[in-house]
Order: structure tokens, then C-alpha cells, then sequence
């Protein structure tokens, strides 16, 4: 094998993605500040959300090396091309998939979610789960700024209590996210308590009128 196939690991390969991603966000940007081109603001604004896969890419790929015993799943954003996740976890035992997020939950133990719905449609499932959110230190100042809120997760926000562990910026490492993962695959007091949680909460937005029981429950939580 080459000196350059010995360096292109997985998580070397991912972890340069998220270079890439952050030096493209920063050209764009540049772009932007020079021209005042609204497409070119679209076009960074996408970036973000390139750069948010690719690192979420990086950790699972670092994490799956951890758990060799179970098969991990990404269940990829249709909005992010193939070649972000492809390119950076490269050889990793992790299949990619689109358009099959529900059949991947109908099957999974556990779940690693970026926050957003795709956790209220986790805990629906009863998967357990553990909420991870990285973002711009700048959108994170923001955003604490004009939101007062407890929680990230549509779970947490609708049971105003921690049913499932949020691991937001500096929480988020592979360290944390192993911890947690670990103790929502062992069969044990934590992971069916959070089971137990996730069955109150399908009983609380069950039946008839559920969408309407979620957007009451959200808006209370931000009034």
C-alpha cells in the first residue's frame, strides 16, 4: 500500500471534508461581503449545511470504530449530495442511504439525530436517541439571545423535562457521544427508562389532532 492510501482514513478523509466545507463557507462568504450577490449568500447558506454533514460524518465514523459489533446506518439528508458523506467516510463500516430514514428506524437499537424534527420522528418510533447539534459559534450567540429555551429536541420541548441527552457544541466529541451511545444500547435502567419516556410521550400526541398537540406544545414553550 502507498504512503498516501496509508494517510486516507476514513477519519482522516471525513475530517477534511469538514476542512473543506469551513475554507468554501469562508470563500463564499468573502464573495458575498465583495459583490452583494444574493446567490451567492444561497449558495454559502448551503455550505452550512454541507459543512453540518460532514461533521456529523466525521463522528460517526470515529464513533463506529468503537462498536464493532453493530451495524451502523446514515440515513444521509436528501439536500446534501452523496459525494459529501461518500468521500469522507470512505472505506468505514457504514452503509449510506436515501430516502429510507423510517425503514432505518423501524430497525434500529439506537440513534444518533442532528436536532431538528428528524428527533420527534426518532422518539415516534421509540428509538432511544442521543441529540447532537454543532453549529456556528456566531448562530449559537444568536440564537441564545433571541430564544429562551431549556431544551433543543421537539422531545424535550414537549415533555419540558430531559427525556433524551442533547450534546450541543463543546459536549459533542466522540468521547461523549460513545458514552451515551453505549448506555443506550446496553440493555439496562437507563435505556428503558428513556423507552418508557418515549411511550409517554406517543400516548401524550396520540389519536387524532397529534400535529396540532406538538405545534401547541412548542409554542408553549417559546411563550
Amino acid at each position: 500500500m502507498s504512503a498516501l492510501g496509508v494517510w486516507m482514513t476514513p477519519r482522516r478523509l471525513m475530517a477534511a471534508s469538514v476542512v473543506v466545507a469551513l475554507l468554501t463557507i469562508a470563500l463564499k462568504t468573502a464573495a458575498w461581503w465583495l459583490t452583494g450577490s444574493v446567490g451567492l449568500l444561497s449558495d454559502a447558506l448551503e455550505s452550512f449545511v454541507n459543512l453540518a454533514a460532514a461533521t456529523f460524518g466525521f463522528l460517526m465514523v470515529a464513533v463506529a470504530e468503537r462498536f464493532p459489533a453493530y451495524h451502523f446506518v446514515l440515513a444521509a439528508a436528501p439536500s446534501v449530495p452523496d459525494e459529501v458523506y461518500r468521500e469522507g467516510i470512505g472505506k468505514a463500516p457504514i452503509n449510506v442511504v436515501q430516502g429510507r430514514t423510517y425503514d432505518v428506524l423501524r430497525t434500529a437499537r439506537a440513534a444518533l439525530v442532528t436536532s431538528g424534527t428528524a428527533t420527534l420522528e426518532t422518539a415516534l418510533f421509540g428509538v432511544p436517541e442521543v441529540v447532537c447539534y454543532s453549529g456556528s459559534a456566531l448562530n449559537v450567540w444568536i440564537a441564545k439571545r433571541l430564544v429562551d429555551i431549556k431544551f433543543i429536541s421537539l422531545v424535550n420541548l414537549i415533555m419540558d423535562r430531559e427525556v433524551v441527552r442533547e450534546l450541543i457544541q463543546s459536549e459533542l466529541t466522540v468521547e461523549s457521544l460513545s458514552t451515551e451511545l453505549r448506555k443506550l444500547l446496553e440493555e439496562g435502567p437507563y435505556r428503558q427508562r428513556m423507552v418508557a419516556d418515549l411511550e409517554a410521550l406517543r400516548m401524550q400526541l396520540g389519536g387524532p389532532g397529534a400535529s396540532a398537540k406538538v405545534a401547541s406544545s412548542v409554542w408553549k414553550s417559546l411563550s
